[in-house]
Order: C-alpha cells, then structure tokens, then sequence
C-alpha cells in the first residue's frame, strides 16, 4: 500500500508541470502585409514549426503553451525569399513571457 501511495505521489508531481503561456509579437514597418512568420520550436540542431502568422497591419502574434517550466528555445522565419533572406531569429521564452520583436526591415537578425 506504501509503494502505490508514493506512485500516486510521484506521478502527480510529475503531472505537475507549469504549462502556461507565452507570447511572441511583432510590430513591424515597411514590411508588407500578407507576409507568413513562421515561429519554430528548437530541439538540438533541428527545428520544428509550431504556428504560422500573416503580417496584418504591421503586426502579427503567436500564442502557445510551454512544455514545461523551463526556458525554451524558439526560431522566427519569414516565409518570402525575394524580400527576406533565409535567416531564423532566435528565441528564449519562459512560462508567462511576453516578447515584442520590433522591426523595420527584412534582416530579422536587426531585430
């Protein structure tokens, strides 16, 4: 009966786990709108997408939940090869952050 108690206990810790939200915006100029931003997750050398935004009067804006409690890493792309070169903008959110990305040209890494 102990050993099933501390499994209980156990589990429930680990079920635990801060899952909030995080957000990333963007205010941009002089960046035409209809452009798609990409916000990839970063695991290791590798990179997988985890929401898309259209430019919409100068901004655009992702809400996601974190994984856990921990800083997380993040990569910002544009999806238009003849206005932006193929650059990703990285991210470090942590649960509850609230990051604004301010810009006014199509080099993400000056932003």
């Amino acid at each position: 009966m102990r050993k099933q108690v501390l499994a209980c206990l156990l589990l429930g810790a680990l079920g635990a786990q801060a899952q909030e939200k995080f957000v990333v915006e963007g205010q941009l100029k002089n960046i035409p709108d209809g452009t798609v931003f990409y916000l990839m997750k970063q695991e290791g050398n590798v990179g997988s997408m985890e929401a898309t935004d259209t430019l919409q009067n100068g901004t655009f804006r992702f809400e996601l939940t974190t994984a856990g409690n921990e800083l997380e890493g993040y990569g910002l792309m544009a999806r238009d090869d003849t206005k932006f070169p193929p650059m990703l903008l990285e991210l470090w959110v942590n649960p509850g952050s609230h990051l604004l990305i301010q810009g006014e040209n199509p080099y993400i890494y000056s932003w």
